[in-house]
C-alpha cells in the first residue's frame, strides 16, 4: 500500500513515517531541503517529498498526482507553543481549512 504522510518533519508524522515505513511503502513530506534529514537516517525506506509551504494548495497537488498515495495521512498543523501560533490567520489556515482542502484534493 502507499501511504503519503503529510507533515514527516514534526514529532508524529515522524514517527508515524518510521512505524510504517518498513510496511508499507511510505512517502512522506518534510519541511526543509531532503538534504537535511537524509543525513540522520531517522526515516528508513520512507521516500522523503519537500513541501516547504503546507498552505501552497498547487504544491501539494503536485505531491498527491506524483505520489498517487491509497492513504493520506495529515500530521501538518501549528501548535500553541511556537511563536507561529501568535498569526491567527496563519494557523487556521493551517489547522482549520487545510483539512479541507486535503480531502478535496484527494478525491
Amino acid at each position: 500500500m502507499r501511504v503519503l504522510i503529510l507533515g514527516g518533519s514534526g514529532m508524529l508524522g515522524h514517527k508515524l513515517t518510521q512505524r510504517y515505513a518498513g510496511r508499507f511503502e511510505v512517502f512522506a513530506t518534510i519541511r526543509g531541503t531532503i538534504f537535511q534529514y537524509e543525513r540522520f537516517g531517522i526515516y528508513g525506506e520512507a521516500k522523503l517529498l519537500e513541501l516547504r509551504d503546507a498552505s501552497n494548495s498547487e504544491d501539494i497537488r503536485k505531491i498527491f498526482k506524483e505520489v498517487n498515495p491509497e492513504v493520506a495521512i495529515n500530521c501538518i498543523g501549528i501548535v500553541k507553543q511556537i511563536p507561529a501560533a501568535k498569526n491567527v490567520i496563519d494557523t487556521l489556515k493551517i489547522n482549520a481549512l487545510l483539512p479541507h482542502q486535503l480531502a478535496e484534493i484527494a478525491s
